[in-house]
């Protein structure tokens, strides 16, 4: 049986790919909006029943975790899967605090997995 997931990234379209994290990577918003649709078809056809959360990629930590409850609010899930876009850019560190916070708050006991990029969602929502 499939689990019930919130992943949270960032709107691609919010990314500023001129910082040091991103700049001289073969990104773009088309190419990680891409890559995030994909797995969200690669998400269900594993049986998994996942929302995606895109937050802001330059918005405040406060409004990450205010989105996150209140996704946590509307539909319990069984496990959260936290971007590696949110997590691995050091520049994000408080966005990232923030959101583990929140799902601690919001929805103790749930799960939490790590991506490593947009094609390997569906099995971080299997490891929770």
């Amino acid at each position: 049986m499939g689990k019930r997931a919130l992943v949270i990234g960032f709107d691609p379209y919010s990314i500023d790919f001129d910082t040091p994290f991103f700049r001289g990577k073969p990104l773009s918003a088309e190419i990680i909006a891409k890559g995030l649709e994909a797995d969200e078809a690669r998400i269900a056809a594993a049986g998994h029943d996942a929302e995606m959360l895109m937050i802001d990629a330059q918005g405040t930590p406060e409004a990450a975790a205010a989105a996150t409850r209140a996704a946590l609010a509307a539909r319990p899930v069984e496990v959260v899967v936290i971007g590696g876009g949110v997590r691995l850019d050091p520049a994000q560190t408080l966005v990232l605090e923030a959101l583990v916070n929140a799902v601690l708050e919001a929805a103790p006991g749930t799960r939490i997995g790590f991506n490593t990029m947009p094609t390997d969602t569906a099995e971080a929502v299997g490891r929770g």
